[in-house]
């Protein structure tokens, strides 16, 4: 909410980035996050792994069940320059 960081409502956008109605990489560059953890179900889960700011440190899978035999799978990037 934009009430608690008196700037943007973060919630907002990254429902838009899930809807893709924002660019994934305006949306990491204008919050500068050091660390991203994306899941198969998030619209960018496949096109971060060309992004030339983060670099892949894990990959997993959950004991989330998406479907009957599917585990959800994640992925864990950092900022390159931490």
């Amino acid at each position: 909410m934009k009430a608690n960081n008196e700037k943007k409502d973060i919630f907002n956008e990254y429902y838009k980035l899930q809807d893709k109605k924002i660019n994934y990489e305006k949306f990491l560059d204008d919050y500068n996050f050091s660390h991203v953890l994306v899941t198969e179900q998030d619209s960018f889960y496949s096109e971060i792994s060309n992004n030339e700011n983060y670099k892949l440190i894990y990959k997993g899978i959950t004991s989330l069940k998406v479907d009957h035999n599917h585990y959800q799978k994640y992925m864990l990037y950092v900022r390159k320059d931490i």
